[in-house]
């Protein structure tokens, strides 16, 4: 028997019968049949796991295990983890879209260069390596990628390819002991070849100090300066020979004689001492040179080579003539010349070591000298 409302209504036997025929029912059910749980190709999300209906309607089977998430509204595999980063390669970052189903490829900027692989992440550069950020300062890069602060290298290393080390510090100079050379300490922190410091762009010979070629003056070792001295005759072919003291250690540049009156040719030629005697040859200038009177009565004698004097020893320097001269002359009885004949036309090599007797002359000097200038 059913109850009504006005008009007829049986609506509490309709509900019922609509409860009872829900999609996880059937209406005709035997005893023992499976309820239907989905429809055709549904699918749903469980978890990371994409799931579709399987054949038989009764329930679900999974299709795909998604390791970077299920995707609920679109109900499918997400292909990164979303709003992740990873790296693509050393210098390029991938971003995964919000919703997991977009990577951009996104090139690392200038700032951070770099890809970091454990994060995924662009950094200034790549953990636990260096760099030099001058001749002399190293920074290493921490574990996170960032530059940590800058520090020198020791007083006498350089920084190269991101290390400390060697025997100096770029650019740095040096004099090379006991000559006028220096060196240059170059990008690997090593001592360059030496360099003279007269084969620069100057054509004097300057010396080195603190490795720094500086300007020597030259300067005569002898008698350049005949202010009111005496003159005398000086014979053709007939070679003078006067000792002079070397105080420092000098370089010779070139031959100096000073004459009153003459004219034709004259050679200069220089010896070391032995026992208050010339001995060996040290340097003859390269050619014969035209004797100066009057004003211009300084002759001077190019050498091509530029040997060393040293310090606190006696040299003898010496001329020849190819003509009668007038020379300069000052009395001095610690100081005797020595006289030899010799042929304006000979080199040299044959007074080498000096010929022995010579003729000696009288006590005095004479107005030969040498130009030189000081070393270290």
């Amino acid at each position: 028997m059913s109850r009504s409302h006005s008009g007829g209504e049986r609506w509490p036997w309709i509900v019922l019968a609509l409860v009872l025929t829900g999609p996880s029912a059937c209406l005709s059910c035997s005893p023992g049949d499976v309820p239907q749980a989905c429809r055709g190709a549904e699918r749903r999300c469980a978890s990371d796991r994409l799931e579709e209906c399987n054949a038989t309607e009764t329930g679900f089977e999974l299709v795909e295990l998604c390791d970077d998430g299920c995707n609920s509204t679109l109900l499918e595999c997400n292909i990164c983890n979303a709003g992740t980063t990873q790296c693509e390669d050393e210098t390029t970052m991938r971003i995964c879209s919000a919703d997991g189903l977009r990577v951009t490829p996104t090139r690392c900027e200038d700032a951070t260069p770099f890809c970091l692989g454990d994060t995924g992440r662009c950094v200034a550069c790549v953990p636990l390596s260096a760099q030099c950020e001058d001749v002399n300062l190293q920074r290493t890069c921490g574990p996170d990628g960032r530059w940590h602060d800058a520090k020198p290298c020791a007083a006498d290393e350089t920084c190269f390819l991101g290390v400390c080390g060697g025997e100096c510090r770029k650019d740095d100079q040096r004099c090379v002991p006991g000559v006028d050379h220096y060196e240059v300490c170059g990008a690997q922190g090593e001592w360059g070849p030496p360099v003279d410091c007269g084969t620069g762009t100057s054509s004097d010979w300057d010396v080195c100090r603190e490795g720094v070629c500086v300007d020597s003056p030259m300067y005569a070792v002898g008698y350049d300066d005949v202010s009111g001295w005496d003159t005398t005759n000086w014979f053709r072919s007939s070679l003078i020979v006067i000792p002079v003291e070397v105080e420092s250690d000098v370089r010779v540049f070139e031959l100096q004689l000073i004459t009153a009156t003459g004219g034709g040719f004259a050679k200069m030629a220089v010896w070391d001492d032995s026992n208050g005697y010339p001995d060996k040859l040290v340097i003859a200038s390269d050619n014969k040179v035209a004797v100066r009177t009057g004003a211009e009565r300084v002759s001077r004698f190019l050498i091509s080579k530029h040997p060393e004097l040293d310090a606190r020893r006696t040299y003898w320097v010496g001329a020849v003539f190819s003509d009668d001269v007038t020379l300069y002359w000052r009395y001095n009885e610690s100081t005797k010349y020595l006289r030899y004949n010799y042929d304006i036309e000979g080199d040299f090599t044959d007074l080498d070591p000096f010929p022995s007797p010579a003729w000696p002359g009288n006590p005095n000097e004479i107005g030969l000298s040498i130009v030189v200038k000081d070393l270290l």
